[in-house]
């Protein structure tokens, strides 16, 4: 059960999809690529029909009868591989690191045993207030879990945590509000597992971060290459995509779900607290170093730094 399997959630935002589908095509260790449909008014486009009846073993399009966000972490089934890589359809990672997180993946825990989280997007939640997304990038880098919609590692039967009874009354939260599933995520995951996340740094390099524009009927709408935040907004594409995220316009329900799922499992589960980032080999040799330290994050993830949060 080598490799890992890509579950990409997407909503109308095909140029998007067609970028990120070719690229982890285009990852060996990649075996398998799904996409978790919830469009119940329009069905694929026919290229991604046409390219998952070609190779069915290797492109899946899991479709669900009801617009659900919560459906990118229902359980699948045909899945080869342990590993299940959960990310959304305008992001993505280097084939490489993605290699060196999976193995830190697998060696995290002995075979059978419950491994942690591994990942891109380190978060620290609080039980008092809505977190700061940017913290755990900043001294002492500070995180106690991940948000794997942006990217990160569980085993496929980690899928389940998230439809533990205790929690539907959150996830009937992010369903009706449409955000804070990776909150819940978390909290499930902490709750089930009581295990600290591991943060991998990424390099500039390592990740591609697209601005989408939604795609209409015989329209699939654009997908370029954000730049760095600071020029964000040069271009017409991400002038067009800016406050059109779901987390941009959902903002003000995500602490409301954080609170619930908190309320269900007890507070605790914040309590896994780590300061380490797992700085892989191939972006020690984009930093030009042979090992990081915390001085080398601290530089890296400064202004001007080649580090990014994600």
């Amino acid at each position: 059960r080598g490799g890992y399997t890509v579950v990409i959630n997407t909503f109308r935002r095909l140029a998007c999809l067609r970028v990120v589908l070719d690229h982890w095509a285009s990852c060996p260790e990649a075996a398998q690529v799904r996409i978790s449909w919830s469009d119940v008014d329009r069905g694929p486009p026919p290229w991604l029909a046409d390219r998952a009846a070609a190779d069915p073993a290797r492109f899946v399009v899991d479709r669900y009868a009801l617009n659900r966000l919560s459906n990118r972490f229902q359980p699948l089934e045909g899945v080869r591989t342990d590993a299940v890589f959960s990310v959304d359809d305008d992001i993505f990672y280097g084939c490489e690191v993605m290699r060196e997180a999976l193995a830190a993946w697998e060696g995290s825990a002995p075979q059978g045993a419950p491994r942690p989280m591994v990942g891109f997007a380190a978060r620290m939640l609080r039980n008092s207030s809505a977190y700061a997304w940017n913290s755990p990038y900043l001294v002492p880098f500070a995180k106690n879990t991940l948000f794997v919609t942006k990217g990160g590692f569980l085993h496929r039967d980690d899928l389940e945590l998230f439809w533990r009874p205790s929690l539907q009354k959150a996830v009937a939260l992010v369903d009706a509000r449409t955000t804070g599933e990776d909150i819940a995520m978390s909290v499930a995951f902490a709750a089930a597992r009581r295990l600290r996340p591991v943060h991998v740094a990424l390099h500039e390099a390592q990740v591609t971060n697209l601005c989408c524009t939604p795609s209409k009927p015989g329209d699939e709408g654009a997908a370029v290459v954000r730049p760095r935040i600071q020029a964000k907004r040069a271009s017409p594409v991400c002038k067009r995509a800016l406050g059109k995220s779901l987390s941009d316009r959902k903002r003000q329900y995500r602490f409301d779900i954080q609170a619930e799922a908190l309320r269900a499992v007890g507070p605790h589960v914040l309590g896994l607290e780590t300061r380490k980032t797992l700085v892989a080999a191939s972006t020690c040799a984009l930093l030009n170093v042979t090992s990081a330290s915390t001085a080398t994050l601290r530089a890296g993830y400064a202004h001007g730094g080649k580090l990014v949060a994600v």
